[in-house]
């Protein structure tokens, strides 16, 4: 009996590597943009975890009718959230006060600056700020650079980038 080799369906080593070769050469051209794309992409995780903390101090502050605060933590590049046991509404940190999170930065993220007096704000009962200001974080590389805007009479929290 002879067997027809006609109808046998496959792949070929040949096609086999030769998609693998191109999967590599597709993998090698995309790797470099993703890297450069990296800081970036730290920065804004790291702008949306202060938004978010920023009004979750806000929030509780109008909740649980106490004082709730954020400051902002240079020497050590991390941000705290704290309720305002010393001094409620004095608008600083105190060393008595009571941290709920200390958060840092992160990688590929410097803090640029702030524009807020002792590099704190700290919400009322109403959820209006003890003050007005910026706070700024850029890409390690100073490429990026995201500035979150606190407004004092409502507790407004945005972000803009430039």
């Amino acid at each position: 009996m002879i067997v027809s080799h006609k109808n046998c369906k496959g792949t070929s080593m040949i096609e086999l590597m030769t998609i693998c070769v191109l999967i590599s050469l597709l993998s090698a051209l995309a790797i470099p943009s993703w890297m450069n794309y990296l800081p970036k992409l730290r920065t804004q995780s790291a702008v949306r975890a202060v938004v978010a903390t920023l009004r979750q101090a806000r929030s509780q502050s109008i909740c649980e009718k106490k004082c709730y605060g954020i400051f902002f933590d240079v020497s050590n590049k991390n941000f705290v959230l704290f309720l305002d046991k010393v001094n409620p509404g004095g608008g600083v940190h105190d060393t008595g006060d009571s941290t709920v999170t200390s958060t840092p930065f992160g990688q590929s993220v410097a803090f640029g600056s702030t524009t807020l007096t002792g590099s704190t704000v700290v919400f009322d009962m109403n959820g209006a700020a003890s003050q007005s200001g910026t706070v700024t974080l850029t890409t390690s590389d100073g490429t990026r650079s995201y500035t979150i805007d606190i407004l004092a009479a409502t507790g407004r929290v945005k972000t803009t980038s430039t």
